[in-house]
């Protein structure tokens, strides 16, 4: 929250913990992009993801981050959050040392300005390389696995990073590199 607050990008930034409760579809329809990410259960997973497809149906724009991309059952989404609302097709997660790999679309504006990524020791990511139909690759990590993927909806993006930094846990991305410009541009991007 604070990386992308100090961006100046955007008016307001706030967080809200999904597992202690589920937003609303009012709540949501105040922002114009929302990020999804957890490490934890969900309050209702089935709620949250009806709610947010309502949201993207809308015009509202999602960016997922691991582990909603990638991670342990139930850490996805569910409800009317079908497959059709995810650009990399979800799955398990995998850590180890990753870094920036392909750049499929270098003049995507996800990727404007976005010169190096580390993932830090962690580097948790999508276990697999698996796209949903219609969904197109932007960049990859270095070990082949999607870091962006934009699609099938228009204001849909899946970032298969974890958006946390090294900054606040040890192991995740260095921020002496370009997380948050990726996120930032992300939200901006399905905004």
């Amino acid at each position: 929250k604070n990386k992308l607050d100090a961006t100046g990008l955007f008016s307001a930034v706030d967080t809200f913990d999904g597992h202690l409760g589920t937003p609303t579809l009012a709540q949501l329809n105040t922002y114009d992009a929302v990020m999804v990410s957890n490490d934890d259960t969900w309050s209702s997973a089935a709620n949250l993801g009806t709610a947010l497809a309502a949201y993207v149906d809308g015009g509202g724009g999602v960016v997922q981050t691991v582990f909603t991309t990638g991670g342990a059952g139930g850490s996805n989404l569910a409800g009317n959050w079908t497959a059709a609302y995810n650009s990399i097709v979800f799955g398990g997660s995998t850590s180890g040392a990753a870094t920036l790999g392909t750049i499929a679309d270098q003049n995507h504006p996800i990727m404007i300005g976005v010169q190096t990524f580390d993932g830090g020791s962690s580097s948790f990511r999508p276990a697999g390389t698996a796209l949903t139909a219609g969904a197109t690759l932007v960049a990859s990590w270095s070990d082949g696995k999607p870091l962006v993927a934009v699609g099938p909806k228009i204001n849909r993006c899946d970032l298969g990073m974890y958006p946390i930094s090294g900054d606040v846990q040890g192991g995740l991305w260095l921020s002496s590199t370009d997380g948050v410009k990726l996120m930032a541009n992300a939200l901006l991007y399905v905004m």
